[in-house]
């Protein structure tokens, strides 16, 4: 299926659907449910709605933030 018949099936834009395919966006729990069954995934793809979950902090900040959580006290 081309990404231009996905996205008509699913009511997204295919241009949605290309971030969603390039990582840019997170696809969407109703994404992945009408994925499931134009694909007949037998409820795989619905089951990666478990795994949706925006990192609370961009990744360029992690080392950051994980340096943070060390820190007892910062001295200027």
């Amino acid at each position: 299926m081309s990404r231009e018949e996905l996205a008509a099936a699913t009511n997204y834009s295919s241009a949605t659907i290309k971030s969603m395919e390039q990582g840019v966006r997170m696809p969407t729990p109703r994404l992945l449910d009408q994925a499931d069954v134009l694909f007949e995934a037998n409820g795989k793809l619905s089951a990666a709605k478990n795994y949706l979950r925006r990192e609370k902090f961009p990744a360029r900040a992690q080392d950051f933030m994980d340096r943070e959580a060390e820190v007892i006290s910062l001295w200027w």
